[in-house]
């Protein structure tokens, strides 16, 4: 599915080129690989945002984010900026309605945060 789908619908920007085709949405920087979405979520002991480069660095093709300005200088795939990258699914807009779309596009379950 290309970036542009992902967020079509959504309030996301998307920085950068949205024509880039992903496979799997990440949200463990370690599990990521060349064809995937990695997704920054602030959490309470973690924020996600510090573990861009290493997602960078393993391949991610596109970067969720909320905070544009944390993006390693030189990455060259795609940045999707969204409001609330941890939102619930009923407090749009979210990263929620991406990985909705996505899941649809594989034919099968929304796909969770664990």
């Amino acid at each position: 599915m290309k970036v542009r789908d992902l967020v079509s619908g959504t309030p996301a920007t998307v920085l950068g080129p949205d024509t880039a085709d992903v496979a799997n949405i990440i949200i463990d920087s370690s599990k990521v690989t060349s064809d995937c979405v990695f997704v920054a979520i602030k959490g309470i002991a973690r924020d996600g945002h510090d573990y861009l480069g290493d997602a960078a660095a393993r391949g991610a093709r596109v970067l969720v984010v909320e905070d544009a300005a944390r993006v390693p200088a030189g990455f060259a795939g795609a940045v999707v900026v969204v409001p609330h990258g941890r939102a619930a699914p009923s407090r749009p807009p979210s990263i929620c309605l991406i990985r909705r779309s996505f899941a649809r596009s594989l034919g099968g379950p929304p796909w969770t945060f664990r």
